[in-house]
């Protein structure tokens, strides 16, 4: 395969390039290869959308946190990470030096 479909993916894109591929006049001798060929592609397909999938999530950064995440659904930014007071929940970000985090664990 010489070919390749470049970011941001479209489903038509992928659609068309699936398409080209798999009339490939230079496929596999053996069909255990060619199975190998299709699912090492569908693999790095489905590598390329969840990459793209997660790009698209916009990073929280808590105040005073250079950490930047997407958080769970309900959870909003407070002290030192995140939290749902209605689930009474917390998610905590803390950054610790190579030298505290020996210490820690």
């Amino acid at each position: 395969m010489d070919d390749y479909i470049s970011k941001p993916i479209h489903v038509r894109d992928l659609q068309e390039g699936l398409e080209r591929w798999s009339e490939a006049p230079d496929r596999p001798a053996s069909k255990r290869a060619y199975l190998m060929m299709i699912i090492r592609f569908c693999a790095a397909a489905a590598a390329c959308i969840l990459l793209v999938s997660v790009s698209w999530a916009e990073p929280v950064f808590p105040p005073g946190s250079r950490i930047g995440l997407e958080p769970p659904p309900g959870m909003v930014p407070s002290g030192t990470g995140f939290t749902d007071r209605a689930r009474g929940a917390m998610l905590m970000v803390t950054e610790l030096s190579a030298q505290s985090y020996a210490r820690v664990m």
